[in-house]
């Protein structure tokens, strides 16, 4: 999974994520001039992530860790919070979360 930020000299590609195979379930948010990432991996106990680019590297958060999350959708609310709705199938749940 990659981001593009266009500047001076054009667009400038990024890897934020390459390990393992994710599902069609992404979304970004913006924090001033940096970039939250949320993302969800196909298999593992851990599956929904948070991305953010901190000096130069991709550092990524597991946002509900021993939950099979398989989508996500991700809000951005008028006083700069991410309000996050992640979604378990399996189990039919839906969890709601805050991201500040």
């Amino acid at each position: 999974m990659k981001q593009a930020t266009y500047g001076t000299e054009g667009w400038t590609p990024q890897t934020v994520y390459n390990a393992a195979p994710t599902n069609a379930a992404i979304d970004v948010t913006w924090t001033g001039n940096t970039a939250r990432i949320y993302y969800v991996k196909s298999s593992g106990s851990d599956r929904a992530f948070m991305a953010v680019n901190t000096g130069g590297a991709w550092t990524e958060t597991s946002l509900a860790p021993g939950i099979p999350i398989e989508r996500l959708a991700v809000d951005r609310s008028p006083k700069g919070v991410d309000i996050l709705y992640l979604v378990d199938v399996t189990n039919l749940k839906l969890y709601y979360g805050r991201n500040e």
